[in-house]
């Protein structure tokens, strides 16, 4: 269970070739979670693109 690799109570991958699948099917708080962890995760490494978003209203306006 993820809970319990995040938790660091059960290996996740233990070789770089191993594929991890996280399919979340419960509710928006837990897939938000999720999505947290890994970018706090990404953001730790030095992983990842910044990318700008403009706000909802102003993207509507276009």
């Amino acid at each position: 269970e993820l809970g319990a690799v995040v938790a660091g109570e059960a290996p996740g991958r233990t070789t770089a070739d191993q594929i991890t699948v996280f399919d979340s099917g419960g509710t928006g708080i837990e897939t938000t979670a999720g999505a947290f962890l890994l970018y706090e995760r990404a953001r730790e490494a030095g992983l990842g693109t910044t990318i700008e978003f403009a706000p909802a209203s102003e993207a509507f306006l276009e």
